[in-house]
């Protein structure tokens, strides 16, 4: 596991690189940060898909920003943080409030354009995944490139919005040309349970291959397990066990 400087709009993007143990070649993943960033639970995250033979970049999407507060405790437990852990939560969602869709979307293609680059990489296959906030950047990247071979989103919040004059990335589904996995929570607000079934219809009304799973008694942010608030264990493991079915089928393991 190591860290890379590429450069996006003259401006260096530290990104993630996860890599499986073995010669390889590998297939690709370009994994979209949740709103902590490439924080310790991102990183897992991305540790998890390439032990399952997937290597797997995944790029600071706020290398504009400046982070003045560090995200790795921003799903602390301990009481004696909490006054800590709003202060990360507020800068997070300040943080997140100033990424444009158009500059994310070139983040992720220069982290794909660097993972098709490696020899550790077929060229030929990469899927993107993303959860909570990434999964509106991965569901966004799919109605914007065609190079990907799967694309997978866990709760993908605010995917019924639009940045600026763009439409939301909901409004675009009829651009995606992948198949796609959708993880749900069934208690969750954004996107709510009718909301994930409005993108389910929608899918399937534009005749786009997909899978949709909804989880019962799970609600935002049940895959993370240092958000103590909302981990759901069983769910999580439910849905990884779907992820990592899903994602060998579509790009292939060796």
């Amino acid at each position: 596991m190591a860290w890379v400087t590429l450069n996006v709009d003259q401006t260096p993007m530290a990104t993630y690189v996860a890599t499986p143990d073995g010669p390889g070649p590998f297939p690709a993943i370009v994994f979209a940060q949740h709103i902590g960033g490439v924080d310790d639970t991102t990183e897992q995250y991305c540790d998890r898909l390439a032990a399952a033979g997937f290597v797997t970049v995944c790029p600071d999407l706020y290398h504009r920003q400046d982070k003045a507060i560090p995200f790795e405790d921003v799903y602390s437990a301990s009481e004696d943080v909490l006054r800590v852990r709003d202060l990360v939560v507020g800068k997070a969602r300040s943080l997140k409030s100033t990424l444009k869709d158009d500059e994310m979307v070139r983040d992720m293609e220069a982290a794909a354009d660097y993972v098709t680059s490696l020899s550790a990489n077929k060229n030929s296959r990469i899927g993107v995944v993303g959860f909570c906030m990434g999964g509106r950047v991965a569901y966004l990247v799919a109605t914007r490139s065609n190079r990907y071979s799967a694309t997978a989103v866990a709760f993908p919040s605010g995917l019924f919005k639009g940045e600026g004059d763009n439409p939301s990335p909901f409004d675009k589904s009829s651009d995606i040309t992948t198949p796609m996995l959708g993880l749900f929570g069934a208690e969750d607000h954004d996107p709510s349970l009718e909301q994930a079934k409005r993108v389910d219809a929608q899918l399937t009304a534009l005749g786009i291959e997909h899978s949709f799973h909804y989880y019962e008694g799970a609600g935002h942010g049940f895959m993370n397990p240092h958000n103590h608030d909302h981990y759901h264990a069983h769910a999580a493991e439910s849905a990884w066990s779907e992820l990592l079915q899903f994602l060998p089928e579509r790009l292939g393991v060796d």
